[in-house]
């Protein structure tokens, strides 16, 4: 959450840059628990995978202090051992901005996300992310805060109906460590209320309370770039789960490289 779109909103501040962008990441990856958000199975399955990401936008043109841009990315990756879990992730985005000054710009992308696990639907999200971004031009340096407020439609054929609302915030900080590295951290906090009881897991509980989960994750991103269009990368992402259903308690590790092409 906090991470997204942050180089792009730099690039809207700055002066002369082209109006569409693409990238794309593609790399291997190491997962310590493997279908931790979607399953109660998933205790000690870790597993490696291959991955690609490619995203694509355009910031339109305007005048004066309003902005308008559009993205679409799609994530998919193809686990070793528990493919079962291989999922095709697409958001699409709109985003209002306006530059409050000279390096301030306010943006509200609105997104929606439609996830498959194991090539068949699994959910679909609407969200709102009201986002800040603060640029220090003379250090090179950004800084983005959000709120994120979203529904989640469950589609998958679990009889668990795990709809829900959700609502949390994140921040990132973006800098170059040296003239062609690119550094970019961030965190995340999230809140989900499902529809779903805690009597409908079958854990024992008799509890009608509804399933609260709380999420928080911590990312690093590096990438070096060889040229304007090549690169490479290494990310990390920590996700800690606290829920009321234990068997959604979790922490995870996701260590991901690779090589990246951009235009």
């Amino acid at each position: 959450m906090g991470k997204a779109g942050i180089e792009n909103r730099v690039n809207q501040l700055k002066s002369g840059e082209a109006p569409f962008n693409a990238s794309l990441r593609l790399g291997g990856l190491y997962d310590s628990r493997v279908g931790a958000a979607s399953s109660v199975r998933t205790g000690g399955q870790d597993d490696t995978a291959l991955a690609a990401t490619l995203g694509a936008g355009y910031q339109f043109q305007t005048d004066g202090r309003l902005g308008f841009r559009s993205d679409y990315i799609v994530y998919t990756d193809f686990y070793q051992d528990y493919d079962e879990y291989n999922v095709v992730d697409q958001t699409v985005s709109v985003e209002p901005q306006y530059e409050i000054g000279e390096n301030f710009l306010f943006s509200l992308p609105v997104t929606y996300n439609y996830v498959l696990e194991d090539y068949e639907t699994d959910s679909d999200r609407y969200s709102v992310l009201p986002t800040i971004t603060y640029y220090i031009s003379q250090l090179n340096q950004a800084v983005a805060v959000n709120g994120i407020f979203a529904a989640l439609n469950d589609r998958d054929d679990i009889s668990t109906d795990e709809d829900g609302d959700s609502a949390g915030v994140g921040a990132a900080y973006m800098f170059s460590l040296m003239k062609n590295c690119l550094v970019r951290a961030s965190v995340d906090y999230l809140k989900t209320e499902y529809d779903a009881r805690l009597v409908d897991y079958m854990t024992g509980s008799i509890s009608r309370d509804h399933r609260e989960d709380k999420t928080t994750s911590a990312n690093l991103d590096i990438q070096y770039n060889f040229t304007s269009n090549l690169g490479i990368f290494t990310s990390y992402t920590y996700i800690y789960a606290d829920s009321n259903v234990e068997v959604y308690d979790y922490d995870r590790n996701i260590i991901g490289a690779g090589f990246l092409l951009r235009y």
